[in-house]
């Protein structure tokens, strides 16, 4: 029994050690989750701020975007990249649900102008 109870903490504790393991090297536990059960896929507007950035202890950088899509809907975004992006850059991305996938930089032309509206608040 004593056994048991040894091997049921040894589990816990490498189930926490692996969850923290994957909130710190990736996008998170949330957008993870949302990948995995791939939720509802559109593409999303967001502009980088200099503050919505996290270095990572792997050098990659975590950044969370408040997205809207091409009707004004409102979507939390994450997304790991290799380098720091541009200051006031406006990007349009890929999402399953918060999971940000693929992305490429836009120009304000390109953003209808109610989402433009919504992003520059």
């Amino acid at each position: 029994m004593r056994k048991l109870g040894i091997r049921l903490i040894i589990v816990t504790l490498l189930l926490i050690v692996s969850l923290v393991v994957i909130q710190k090297t990736t996008a998170g536990i949330q957008p993870l989750a949302d990948w995995i059960f791939k939720t509802d896929s559109d593409y999303y507007f967001v502009k980088i701020e200099e503050d919505n950035d996290e270095k990572l202890w792997n050098g990659k950088y975590r950044y969370t975007f408040n997205g809207y899509d091409k009707d004004g809907n409102l979507q939390h975004v994450v997304k790991v990249v290799n380098r720091k992006l541009r200051p006031d850059a406006y990007i349009k991305i890929y999402a399953d649900g918060s999971y940000g996938e693929g992305w490429g930089e836009v120009a304000a032309e390109d953003i209808p102008p109610e989402v433009l509206k919504k992003i520059n608040k």
